[in-house]
């Protein structure tokens, strides 16, 4: 969990930083810059090992205390800052075309729906503790692994679905780019575009 943190993080401060030397795009680089953050919350939460699912309730998120340390919640954070970052990149993406699969659209579509299954699947059973406080609970050891943040094991195939769909997006995002060494990009149509056009040399002269 900490070195995928810690790519998360680089990876969106890189773009980030893209947005803004090289396309002065502000909106782009504050959804990079919140995905930074969860990767960063995501590395904290790996480096120490937090368990998420001690989190029994929300006010545990709120205020970590007592057997809930900072770095358990910090992936409730970084869920949060995911969902968020990439739903703005779905905004920004959305009027772009959908008839290609290898496309923006469609990449941020893939982070999207990841980001908000992953996040979806620990934030509903954390919800649905209610008000759960290990200070009403008998034997906090045992009882504990009765919540839902424990109980449920459908949460860890939600999980995978949307670790799977976060990992196609950026497989996606990759062969647009042209890193994928056994897919390289298909640039004929920029050196298409750059080519002189006959006619308006024809205009100049």
């Amino acid at each position: 969990m900490a070195v995928e943190g810690f790519l998360w993080a680089s990876g969106g401060a890189l773009t980030a930083w893209t947005f803004v030397i090289r396309n002065d795009d502000a909106y782009g680089a504050v959804s990079q810059t919140v995905i930074t953050f969860g990767g960063i919350f995501f590395f904290l939460n790996g480096l120490y090992n937090g368990i998420p699912g001690k989190v029994i309730s929300f006010g545990y998120v709120l205020d970590p205390h007592g057997r809930v340390q900072f770095t358990d919640s910090a992936p409730y954070y970084g869920t949060a800052c995911f969902m968020t970052g990439t739903a703005m990149g779905l905004r920004g993406s959305w009027s772009l075309s959908r008839k290609k699969f290898l496309s923006v659209f469609w990449a941020s579509f893939c982070m999207c729906l990841g980001a908000w299954t992953l996040g979806m699947a620990i934030w509903v059973p954390m919800a649905l503790d209610g008000f759960a406080s290990y200070e009403s609970f008998e034997n906090p050891d045992v009882e504990m692994y009765s919540q839902k943040t424990f109980a449920w094991p459908s949460n860890h195939l939600f999980q995978i679905f949307g670790a799977c769909t976060l990992t196609v997006g950026a497989f996606v995002f990759a062969a647009i780019d042209g890193v994928l060494w056994w897919y390289p990009s298909n640039d004929s149509d920029t050196k298409t575009s750059n080519k002189p056009n006959p006619d308006e040399d024809l205009e100049d002269k």
